[in-house]
């Protein structure tokens, strides 16, 4: 049975826990403009439009608007009546985050932060995101101050996932036990895995590194330019990327379903037979992307950063199944920008991407701007994210429930007869259809 998860109570959307949102901050400046704050105790909406003003707001005392000092120039300030050397110059900050409005502690805590270094801050909120207003000349500083925040607070997230079960040595231990707790699909001590099922005639078969699973993701010394070690790539403990979870053994039986049973509920959505393909955050294994390309996928790009792209043990897994002339490999960092080869995609596959506060928003930002790419240029693209929920990261899994819901017109879960299959243990396995954008990023 297929039903849609019904949307949190946040009639605003977006994201409403303080430690995610300051996780998450992005703090972007403006570094284009100045901005100038007047009032016109005699203005009403509509008046000065010809300042193009990115905020107004009226008061009591008048109408208070904020309008670009490049316009304010052009238009010639004697004849609005606003000297430009009278009033202090701002620069605006916009936190990236898509923070809700019933959000408690944002305002209050950004504003501590640049009081301590005695720089004034003015927040102006916005649906999707907030916006600081700071004085020109501390502009730069008061970025470097916020992204520092954000930083510290991925790292006490983390150490409090770390006291209450969502480690990575605990998701280790954990998964030590699942045989007693629930059926898994993957064997991570075993470095060979074979699908449990054909894709028609052909067995599917992948290499795990398991060495690697163990091992610290990143050194300072092989690091690649997209790898900030010990900021926002969290694979801090291990590298989740080396081995195959059973997210993505549950996205590839989808696959496999849509395209030979007519009677499948999201055929038409999820059947990959001709259609542009871009698998997200692939991994060592890549299945679900092998798995579009084996059925009959127009074109997979299969996507990660640049040290798993170039691994060889992902390259061995594409030739091992005869795909090295089928699937195009391409580096995609998450909120990043979108390559010119995923301007068309039709289908995006993104299994075992949800682990982390930090990333949950980068991912669905990713998302977001290749369905609205895929959009002008005349496609209908939608989402499958799969993610295996017995690592116990709950957070995360809460943070992109929520997220979802925000930026997405349809979200719709998938369990029960939709995602079980003979021989396959899916209890640990969530999925969710993503399609149609409220807003884009």
């Amino acid at each position: 049975m297929s039903m849609s998860s019904p949307s949190p109570p946040t009639p605003t959307g977006g994201i409403k826990e303080l430690d995610a949102i300051l996780s998450t901050l992005s703090p972007e400046l403006d570094k284009h403009e100045v901005y100038i704050f007047h009032t016109d105790p005699d203005a009403s909406y509509g008046d000065h439009a010809k300042l193009r003003p990115v905020a107004t707001c009226q008061e009591r005392e008048g109408l208070t608007f904020v309008v670009p000092l490049s316009v304010l120039m052009e238009c010639g300030s004697d004849d609005v009546g606003i000297d430009p050397a009278q009033q202090p110059h701002m620069r605006r900050i916009t936190l990236g985050v898509h923070s809700s409005l019933e959000a408690v502690g944002l305002t209050a805590a950004v504003s501590t932060l640049l009081a301590k270094h005695e720089i004034s801050a003015n927040m102006i909120a916005g649906y999707h995101h907030d916006h600081l207003f700071v004085p020109a000349n501390d502009a730069e500083r008061a970025v470097e101050l916020l992204i520092q925040f954000a930083e510290e607070s991925r790292a006490a997230t983390r150490k409090e996932n770390d006291c209450h079960g969502e480690s990575d040595e605990d998701a280790e231990t954990w998964e030590g036990l699942m045989p007693l707790h629930i059926e898994k699909i993957v064997d991570h001590s075993n470095p060979i895995f074979t699908l449990p099922f054909k894709i028609g005639s052909k067995q599917i078969s992948i290499e795990q590194d398991i060495e690697a699973r163990r091992r610290p993701a990143f050194d300072t010394a092989t690091a690649d330019d997209d790898v900030e070690v010990g900021g926002d790539l969290t694979e801090h403990d291990s590298r989740t990327g080396a081995v195959l979870w059973d997210g993505a053994v549950v996205a590839a039986s989808l696959l496999e379903r849509c395209s030979t049973d007519s009677t499948q509920k999201f055929r038409d959505q999820l059947d990959p037979r001709g259609k542009v393909v871009a698998e997200l955050g692939c991994g060592c294994s890549a299945v679900p992307g092998q798995v579009a390309a084996t059925l009959g996928a127009m074109r997979v790009s299969l996507t990660d950063l640049n040290c798993i792209v170039d691994a060889d043990i992902l390259r061995r897994n594409i030739d091992r199944n005869g795909l090295s002339d089928d699937v195009e490999l391409f580096q995609h960092k998450w909120g990043g920008p979108i390559p010119a080869e995923l301007s068309d995609v039709q289908l995006i596959l993104a299994a075992d991407c949800i682990y982390d506060l930090s990333l949950v928003e980068p991912l669905l930002s990713s998302i977001s701007n290749i369905m609205v790419a895929a959009k002008a240029n005349g496609n209908i693209c939608v989402a499958l994210v799969t993610f295996d929920t017995s690592i116990g990261r709950h957070k995360a899994y809460a943070m992109f429930e929520q997220e979802a819901h925000a930026r997405f017109e349809s979200v719709e879960f998938l369990e029960g007869d939709d995602i079980s299959r003979e021989h396959l243990a899916t209890d640990s396995v969530k999925a969710y259809i993503l399609s149609g954008l409220k807003f884009r990023d």
